[in-house]
C-alpha cells in the first residue's frame, strides 16, 4: 500500500488508540506527495508524524490533541495551503518543515507545552506567512522559525 501518492480530498486520521494500526498507516503514507487537506487529531498512540515526500497541500494541515505525539517531520513540504495549526499536543518536542515556502493564511503553534524545537523555512529563504501565532509552548520563541509576512 506504499503506492498512495495523492489524496484528492481531506485525509483524516482521528481517534486511533492502536500503535500498530498507526504505524502501519504512517508506513502506507510514506510516498504521499499531495493532499487537499490533512487532519490528525485525538490519536492516543500516535508518537510521530513523518511524511517524507509530502510536497503540496491545497487547504489546511491540522494536528491537535495527540497526547503522545513527540515529533512532526515534513521535510519536502513547500506549499502548505491556507494554514497549519499545531494545537494541544502535550508531548510534542519538535516540528520540522525546513522546505516550507508559503502558507496563504497562518501558522498557529498553540499550547504544546514541551515544544522547544521548530524548524520552518530557512534563513536564506524564509516562508511567506501572513500571520504567525505562537503561545503556550515549551519555548516562547523559536530561532529557526524563518518567516516573513506576505505583502
Amino acid at each position: 500500500m506504499k503506492t498512495l501518492i495523492e489524496v484528492g480530498g481531506r485525509l483524516t486520521i482521528e481517534g486511533n488508540s492502536s500503535a500498530a494500526a498507526l504505524d502501519a498507516l504512517m508506513e502506507a503514507l510514506e510516498n504521499l506527495e499531495s493532499a487537499r487537506g490533512v487532519y490528525v487529531g485525538f490519536n492516543a498512540a500516535l508518537t510521530k508524524i513523518s511524511l517524507p515526500k509530502l510536497k503540496v497541500l491545497e487547504a489546511a494541515f491540522i494536528i491537535e490533541h495527540n497526547p503522545n505525539l513527540l515529533s512532526i517531520s515534513l521535510p519536502a513540504l513547500t506549499t502548505g495551503g491556507r494554514y497549519l495549526h499545531v494545537h494541544e499536543n502535550a508531548a510534542l518536542v519538535s516540528l520540522s518543515l525546513p522546505s516550507l515556502t508559503s502558507l496563504s493564511q497562518e501558522l498557529s503553534l498553540l499550547d504544546n507545552p514541551r515544544l522547544t524545537s521548530v524548524k520552518i523555512g530557512g534563513r536564506d529563504k524564509p516562508a511567506h506567512i501572513p500571520l504567525v501565532q505562537v503561545r503556550g509552548n515549551g519555548a516562547s520563541s523559536f530561532a529557526q522559525l524563518f518567516s516573513k509576512p506576505t505583502a
